[in-house]
């Protein structure tokens, strides 16, 4: 074979996009405008995500047992995905969330907050260091970032308003290079703790630390609160007695939860705020005592 199509071969290997899953290499694309000219290897983030949905057992049986959101680490995934090495090994990369016994799993996304376009990890922290390279908006849209040279395809999280505009034109979406417009984009999502999560301690004084926050879909206040022992849990969404007492008595005023259930109707059947009847997801009634009085909690007749 002559030095000639030597060459020509490997250009031409050059030019097709190569998808694996996990156990083999990581999705890549590599393409060249020309002979001498060859584009930065692009990793697709989506579609690691998806492989992990579908073929992660491990992590799968964990969301399920564990009814919580399972984040995988960027130091956790290196062996499947070498390429991965320039980002921060402690970085949660991917999120596995179990949906009656259906997985999803997401990965590093980009939003407005505060005006601004920002790359979020699927734990919610705003990351530094990336360049915007491209974007495509709409329903399956995405972005590709840079980091150190590295570049990953990640998602984008558009508003309806945005969507409602591709809709009346009849566009399937805006082709953009640098970074996407923040009015084109969905707002950071808030994490919010509801107040009969398990996660927060019962019979056990607590402590409002913070106010003046609310829920990004009802404007219900919200509270930041700490435990005896000083572990914070932030954007407690407030009942009306935790909101009465954190009016009343500001930052610095304690309550206790003592105890919770499930709302039910007249037939015992549990129900959601709307009245009707879920099982899955019902609201709860949860029972607070106000600490700033005299506490008569131990008197006995």
């Amino acid at each position: 074979m002559t030095y000639q199509k030597l060459k020509r071969r490997k250009i031409e290997n050059m030019k097709t996009v190569v998808q694996t899953d996990l156990l083999n290499s990581s999705p890549v694309s590599s393409v060249a405008s020309d002979k001498s000219i060859v584009d930065p290897v692009v990793i697709d983030l989506l579609e690691v995500a998806n492989q992990l949905a579908s073929s992660a057992k491990g992590l799968q049986k964990t969301a399920l047992e564990t009814k919580k959101p399972v984040f995988v680490s960027v130091q956790s995934i290196l062996k499947k995905l070498p390429e991965l090495k320039e980002l921060p090994p402690d970085l949660a990369i991917f999120r596995l969330r179990a949906t009656d016994s259906i997985f999803l799993a997401d990965t590093l996304n980009v939003y407005e907050f505060e005006g601004q376009t920002v790359i979020a990890s699927p734990d919610l922290e705003l990351l530094d260091g990336f360049d915007f390279v491209s974007y495509k908006t709409g329903i399956n849209g995405h972005t590709v970032v840079s980091y150190q040279g590295l570049q990953l395809k990640i998602a984008i999280s558009v508003n309806d308003d945005h969507l409602d505009d591709l809709i009346n034109t009849g566009a399937k979406g805006i082709d953009g290079s640098g970074k996407p417009d923040p009015s084109y984009l969905r707002k950071l999502p808030q994490p919010e703790t509801p107040l009969h999560s398990d996660d927060l301690p019962q019979n056990v004084a607590l402590t409002i630390v913070a106010t003046g926050k609310t829920t990004q879909r009802f404007d219900t206040p919200l509270v930041d609160i700490t435990d005896p022992k000083g572990k914070l849990y932030k954007n407690v969404i407030t009942n009306s007695d935790l909101s009465s007492i954190a009016t009343k008595h500001g930052i610095g005023a304690k309550f206790k939860i003592i105890g919770k259930r499930a709302r039910v109707n007249k037939e015992g059947q549990p129900i959601d705020s709307t009245g009707k009847v879920n099982l899955k997801k019902p609201s709860y009634i949860v029972q607070l005592q106000d600490l700033q009085g005299l506490d008569f909690s131990d008197l006995k007749a």
